[in-house]
């Protein structure tokens, strides 16, 4: 099979996955209010759907980064896939509200996986000089399907129920599997194995992780405490590991530094603004689940529109000025709906400019990590930039259910939300001169 023939079908497969994994992602984002008003929980519990799946990935990419690059980048993509369709299927038959948590967990798992393949499968497949124009691509597939999630989610909790966004997920999930296990051709295998360490480093900072969340949303001490106590053993258990749990050499090139942080920032200050306006648009203009989710796909769209365009011109033109210019634009879409009167058109236009910032920032960030990488760690870049925007997502759900319910009597207040989206746009404006006064000097960091 020749060079271009590969490229093509892992694009197609890559930018599939990524479709996919974003349809179940922002699907279930939409019918929040709903799900938490049909199981009877507050925002404080129903947080945990999203929130849970997030920890989940976050714990788990390094060391599928690290298994995909010793047995197989297609092996791992696929046990991606098999495990999402497990979690979705058991979340569709979920009992109670534990059951879905752990459900939810498990599809965590999967996108863990899968989320530390996809970007190596791309960079390992494609010339240099067309990674950035492929990344494009998939990022592109990605917001399509971001788009997709919250009408489809409206639509299926209105008429059919919650429990049928999941049955859709399963089938999505067991279709990627088939794709892949027939079609996905394996790019690299390296030797070595797994260390058993490096799951239980996984699992401690997963509970690191939930600690620090329950530390922001319901401070107490024992939480902190616990925190406390679980990142010591984490950095006691990680710096015994033999090859390491994280590859700390890639953090000492200021390219691949600046891009993690751009990338924390970046979805830290995005999720402060999606994860409470389904619940600012159901209370403040009585909309239905369908609706709210034809408005929210507008940051999507956009973000489909732009991605491939801005991942093109980081080829040509470097990475460093496109990315700060997202985060410049996002900023002011949060600033916007911070201080602008709301209306559903305003709220809209506002969300436009959050998406065009984000999709200019997302792909040429990524060509910048990914170039600078050497190429036998493609798979450890991977997960390490796919766990600095899931950490990110996290703080930003965590950070804005805590401000608003502090800032106002009830979580739906209005001036809750604009504190939530000033801090938001503080943190994108932040991360837009992290990228900018990068460092770009070094061998493969020319074109960063």
């Amino acid at each position: 099979m020749k060079a271009p023939d590969i490229a093509t079908k892992v694009l197609w497969i890559a930018s599939l996955g990524s479709f996919l994994s974003s349809v179940t992602s922002s699907i279930v984002g939409v019918i929040l209010p709903k799900m938490a008003s049909s199981i009877g929980v507050g925002i404080v519990e129903i947080q945990w759907v999203m929130l849970l799946p997030l920890v989940v990935i976050s714990s788990f990419l390094v060391p599928f980064g690290h298994a995909a690059d010793t047995y197989g980048h297609k092996r791992i993509y696929a046990l991606g896939a098999f495990l999402g369709f497990l979690g979705a299927l058991g979340c569709a038959l979920a009992g109670g509200f534990f059951s879905l948590l752990l459900f939810r967990g498990v599809q965590g798992l999967g996108a863990s996986a899968a989320m530390a393949c996809a970007p190596a499968l791309i960079s390992l497949s494609v010339e240099p000089n067309k990674r950035g124009r492929y990344l494009g691509f998939t990022s592109a597939a990605l917001y399509v399907g971001l788009a997709s999630g919250p009408p489809l989610g409206g639509l299926l909790e209105q008429y059919l129920g919650y429990r049928a966004v999941f049955v859709l997920q399963a089938v999505f999930s067991s279709g990627l599997f088939i794709l892949t296990t027939k079609y996905m051709p394996e790019l690299r295998k390296g030797e070595g194995r797994l260390l058993n360490t490096h799951v239980l480093c996984s699992l401690v900072f997963a509970l690191f992780i939930a600690f620090v969340v329950l530390a922001v949303t319901s401070p107490s001490l024992g939480f902190t405490m616990s925190a406390i106590a679980l990142l010591m053993i984490f950095v006691i258990t990680c710096t015994r590991a033999n090859p390491p749990f994280l590859d700390t050499s890639l953090l000492k090139q200021k390219t691949i530094l600046s891009a993690i942080a751009g990338a924390f920032l970046n979805y830290c200050s995005l999720f402060t603004a999606t994860f409470l306006l389904p619940f600012f648009l159901h209370s403040q203009f009585e909309m239905e689940s369908s609706t709210i989710g034809a408005l929210m796909s507008v940051q999507p769209v956009t973000m489909a529109l732009v991605a491939s365009p801005a991942g093109t011109l980081s080829d040509k033109f470097g990475s460093r000025f496109l990315s700060s210019l997202g985060m410049f634009l996002l900023s002011g879409g949060l600033l916007g709906l911070a201080f602008a009167s709301h209306t559903p058109y305003a709220v809209a236009g506002f969300m436009f400019v959050i998406g065009a910032g984000t999709g200019i920032f997302v792909a040429p960030n990524t060509n910048a990590l990914l170039s600078t990488a050497p190429r036998n760690v493609q798979g450890s870049a991977s997960a390490i930039l796919a766990l600095s925007r899931n950490l990110g997502m996290i703080s930003g759900i965590a950070l804005s259910a805590t401000l608003s319910v502090a800032n106002s009597s009830k979580v739906t207040d209005d001036d809750g939300m604009r504190v939530a989206w000033l801090v938001g746009a503080l943190l994108a404006f932040m991360g837009a001169l992290v990228v900018l006064l990068r460092d770009v000097a070094g061998k493969n960091e020319h074109r960063a």
